[in-house]
């Protein structure tokens, strides 16, 4: 289900197209590993303008703005090399993730985006 933010289809439509770009670089040149990673909601005018009013934004579920560079230091890691050509959370458990690498190494639709929305 998609949200409606009035103003947003530039934005929104970009990051979609960019998504599905990158997957394809990665595809195109496997000598590269490509991970593509959602920062998690972090307190910024942006994301601040997503809310209809201040007081519903103040009680959205805010990530921790450390946590985004935390993760991307271990997705860049030997350990995570299975994130390859995914797209990931910030926010998601890192051991769940280490859990779940023979299902992405089974499944190349894992944790990526398609028409049918994210699988």
């Amino acid at each position: 289900m998609a949200i409606d933010l009035p103003g947003f289809s530039s934005y929104r439509a970009s990051n979609s197209a960019a998504t599905k770009m990158f997957e394809y670089f990665g595809n195109e040149h496997p000598e590269l590993r490509v991970v593509q990673v959602h920062p998690g909601l972090i307190r910024t005018p942006l994301s601040y303008s997503f809310a209809p009013t201040a007081e519903i934004a103040e009680q959205l579920p805010w990530d921790d703005v450390e946590l985004s560079g935390d993760f991307v230091n271990w997705a860049t890691s030997s350990e995570a090399a299975f994130l390859k050509n995914r797209f990931v959370h910030v926010n998601w458990d890192v051991e769940e993730l280490m859990h779940r690498k023979a299902d992405l190494e089974k499944d190349p639709f894992l944790f990526t985006v398609s028409l049918k929305g994210w699988a």
